[in-house]
């Protein structure tokens, strides 16, 4: 897999559409979806700011904080490593296992010239004899 997993709850009554990269998740109410990390991330702020929207027309006292602090521990599940660790890897590493596969793959091509060169230079010996 490409990504880490965070279980994400739809805690709210209502039916929840969380939207990305102009496509639409439906979320049922209670429902729980296993998205990859930064989606369930993404979601749960679109929730929590639906949630936040409807709370503050009945109850303006409340503190988005810790509204937030509080609700989003419903929300969010615990991370479930499940990217593949090759993807894990940093730029700079991928940049290093590259040069490295270019470097072994153009020795194997020198390599094969060299043979090429000398079988040519093998031919051209007989002929000559």
């Amino acid at each position: 897999m490409d990504y880490d997993t965070i279980p994400f709850v739809n805690i709210d009554t209502e039916i929840f559409i969380g939207r990305f990269d102009n496509e639409d998740y439906e979320v049922k109410p209670g429902e729980k979806r296993f998205f990859p990390d930064f989606l369930s991330q993404h979601f749960a702020k679109q929730l929590l700011e639906k949630m936040w929207a409807k709370i503050r027309t009945i109850d303006k006292s409340l503190n988005w904080k810790e509204f937030e602090e509080i609700t989003i521990k419903e929300i969010l599940g615990k991370k479930i490593m499940t990217a593949h660790p090759e993807r894990l890897k940093t730029i700079k590493e991928k940049v290093l296992e590259h040069e490295k596969e270019i470097k072994e793959m153009l020795i194997e091509e020198e390599k094969k010239e060299i043979a090429q060169k000398i079988e040519a230079q093998r031919i051209i010996n007989k002929e000559n004899v």
